[in-house]
C-alpha cells in the first residue's frame, strides 16, 4: 500500500508542477492582454502582438495538443482576427514551431545556468533538462507527435541541435578538467550519445510516474558517468577518438 501511495504522490507532484507552469503562462497572457489594451487596434507594436499571440497559442497547444488546438480560438483569445495570426506566423505549423523555439530557448537557459558553476555538471544538466520537460509535459507530447509537418520538424531539429551543443560544451569542460585534450569529433559523438539517452529516458519516464526526478537523474548519471570516465581513460588505446577531425 505504501508504494502505491508514494507513486500517487509522485504523480500528483508532477501534475501539480505542470499545472503551475500552465498557470504562469495564463498569468503572462493576462499581463500581455493588459499591455495590448493600452494601444489602439492598429497601433499595437508587432513584438508585443507576437508575444501575446505566442503565449496564448502555447496555452492552447499544451491543453489541446497540435491537432486539437483551434486557430480560431487562439485568435479570439488573443483578441485578433485569424488573418493576423497567419500574418505573424504563416501557418498553424509555423505558430507551433515558434512555441517550440520559445520553449527551447527557456530550456537552454535553464540548463546553461544549472551547469555553469557546479562540480557535477552531468547530473545538473540532466536534472535541468528533465525538470523542464516534466514541467512542460503537455507540450513535449505534441512536439514529438507532430513531426510530419516540416515547420515543426525544423523546430524540433533546432531543439535537438541546441541540446547537443549544450551537452558538448559541458563534456568539453569535463575533459579539460580531467587533463584530457578534447577532440571535436569525440565531443560531438559523446554529446549525441548523452542527449539521445536523456531524451529517450525522459520520454520513458513520462509513462513511469512512480519514479521521482531524483531516481531518474541517479539512474542516468550511473549509466553515463562510467562511459565518460572510460573514454577519458582509454586515450592510448583509442584510434577513432584521436583528438582530431576526420579528413
Amino acid at each position: 500500500m505504501s508504494n502505491r501511495v508514494e507513486r500517487l504522490d509522485t504523480r500528483s507532484t508532477i501534475l501539480a508542477t505542470a499545472d503551475t507552469r500552465l498557470a504562469r503562462l495564463e498569468t503572462r497572457a493576462h499581463e500581455l492582454n493588459d499591455q495590448v489594451g493600452r494601444f489602439g487596434p492598429r497601433s499595437v507594436p508587432t513584438d508585443l502582438r507576437r508575444e501575446h499571440v505566442l503565449t496564448v497559442a502555447a496555452i492552447a497547444f499544451v491543453n489541446d495538443g497540435f491537432e486539437g488546438a483551434s486557430m480560431d480560438r487562439i485568435a479570439t483569445a488573443a483578441g485578433v482576427t485569424k488573418p493576423v495570426v497567419y500574418g505573424l506566423f504563416g501557418s498553424k505549423e509555423g505558430l507551433f514551431a515558434a512555441v517550440v523555439d520559445l520553449a527551447s530557448a527557456e530550456m537552454a537557459q535553464n540548463i546553461a545556468v544549472a551547469t555553469a558553476e557546479t562540480d557535477t555538471p552531468l547530473a545538473a544538466g540532466i536534472r535541468a533538462f528533465l525538470s523542464y520537460a516534466r514541467d512542460h509535459a503537455g507540450l513535449w507530447g505534441p512536439v514529438f507527435g507532430s513531426r510530419q509537418h516540416s515547420a515543426v520538424d525544423d523546430a524540433v531539429q533546432r531543439l535537438q541541435e541546441q541540446q547537443v551543443a549544450i551537452v558538448a560544451e559541458s563534456v568539453r569542460r569535463g575533459h579539460l578538467n580531467a587533463g584530457v585534450e578534447p577532440g571535436d569529433r569525440e565531443i560531438e559523438a559523446i554529446a549525441h550519445l548523452i542527449a539521445g539517452a536523456v531524451q529517450s529516458v525522459g520520454r520513458w519516464w513520462d509513462e513511469h510516474h512512480e519514479l521521482s526526478l531524483d531516481d531518474v537523474v541517479a539512474f542516468l548519471e550511473a549509466a553515463i558517468a562510467p562511459t565518460l570516465a572510460a573514454l577519458r581513460a582509454d586515450r592510448a588505446g583509442s584510434t577513432w577518438f584521436d583528438g582530431g577531425d576526420p579528413t
